[in-house]
């Protein structure tokens, strides 16, 4: 089986980057955070793939992915988890997979935590969404 979850990774990015850009919202989208990064960012996180092959001809994927907000303003993390969830949650925008076609998305986890640091209260959003996925 071919694995459609690095494929469905990059196109996360892109329509990650071109829904904050209708929204009129800034934030860098990340695969590997570093240090340095400006409030908001997001990072595409951890994924996992398991086979739902019921039928040997016709090849199908169900892909989980963690997609993480961080913010040091509540209103900025919510915005951008909105504009995130606009574009990869399940009424999204059309996303193109090479080679795969999207048969269904769900939204699993759409959840807002707060961490007290002592240079400012920083916000965390985990939206994790799964891809039922056929192979073409």
């Amino acid at each position: 089986m071919v694995s459609a979850s690095l494929t469905l990774q990059d196109v996360f990015g892109d329509a990650i980057k071109a829904q904050l850009t209708a929204d009129s919202l800034t934030a860098s989208v990340v695969t590997n955070p570093t240090q340095d990064l400006s409030y908001p960012y997001v990072v595409i996180g951890e994924d996992s793939e398991s086979s739902q092959d019921t039928n040997k001809d016709k090849l199908k994927s169900s892909i989980a992915n963690n997609v993480y907000v961080h913010s040091n303003t509540l209103v900025q993390a919510k915005q951008v988890a909105k504009s995130v969830v606009a574009a990869i949650g399940p009424e999204g925008s059309a996303l193109t997979l090479t080679g795969f076609e999207i048969v269904q998305r769900e939204l699993e986890a759409n959840d807002l935590s707060r961490e007290l640091r002592p240079e400012g209260t920083l916000y965390h959003v985990l939206i994790r969404t799964r891809y039922l996925i056929s192979h073409v």
